[in-house]
């Protein structure tokens, strides 16, 4: 599975260095040093994907806001605009993208979404059958928390849940072993220690996780942390790092990396 952080823009060049591939937020797209990293990775022949910023803004950006982007990007994926938790209005979102756009652009990402596993069951079929790639999102999504206990963390909760959601896919027999998957975010890396995540059809995560806990000099041991910032990369995106903050970054994202495998 291929891994990219999100880094602070004082750390993007090096970045290429232990990144598989290259994250970008739509909403960033104004800051011209931040836009033209992606666009020089491009044509050294790195995959970029594009995100609609739904994570960082609490809702997606626009169809023509996400199209602008992508004509002048031109990525190797993008996520076109969903509704956090929300099946209906995601799918819809989806529909409207077709609608508007259709076929014009390749590689689009449809991100399962909804309040319950009916709902996110069906929202996952969907996009199977209209999206090039599918994503499924860890801490965004409501109905992790409430699988499991309340005596269990609420990190632990959320990619407990993503790993059954998952499974249960699998069990009833919709789970597209022949399409690739995008897993959005991560709480926890000892998530990636099952098995599952070995197959072939988990081909890309993305996570900030290893880069704010380092900024905020926060080691991992060796299955990552049990607590997660509440910032967000983006947040943090002109921060002026110190020597000890890179040398914890590095060593975050190596270990997540021999996790991840």
């Amino acid at each position: 599975m291929k891994v990219s952080h999100e880094v602070p823009l004082e750390l993007l060049e090096e970045s290429r260095t232990f990144n598989d591939y290259d994250y970008a937020l739509l909403h960033l797209k104004s800051n011209e040093k931040y836009w033209n990293f992606y666009k020089k990775s491009l044509k050294e022949g790195r995959q970029v994907l594009l995100d609609n910023s739904a994570f960082e803004l609490g809702d997606a950006m626009s169809n023509d806001a996400l199209a602008e982007g992508v004509e002048d990007l031109k990525p190797t994926w993008f996520v076109v605009p969903d509704a956090l938790n929300d099946a209906e209005k995601t799918m819809s979102r989806f529909e409207s993208w077709l609608k508007d756009y259709g076929t014009k652009y390749k590689g689009s990402i449809g991100v399962v979404q909804g309040s319950n596993i009916d709902e996110m069951t069906k929202c996952y079929v969907y996009m199977a059958s209209h999206a090039s790639k599918i994503a499924i999102p860890c801490e965004i999504v409501s109905v992790y928390k409430e699988m499991f206990d309340e005596t269990l963390p609420l990190l632990q909760r959320q990619w407990m849940g993503r790993t059954f959601f998952i499974l249960h896919l699998m069990k009833e027999g919709v789970w597209r072993y022949d399409m690739p998957h995008h897993l959005l975010g991560a709480t926890q890396v000892k998530e990636f220690t099952n098995p599952i995540y070995k197959m072939k059809c988990f081909d890309t995560v993305d996570t900030s996780n290893p880069i704010v806990t380092g900024i905020q000099g926060l080691q991992y041991e060796k299955f990552g942390l049990e607590e997660k910032p509440k910032v967000k990369l983006a947040e943090l995106l002109n921060i002026n790092l110190n020597v000890y903050q890179k040398e914890t970054i590095l060593h975050n994202v190596k270990t997540f990396k021999e996790i991840v495998g």
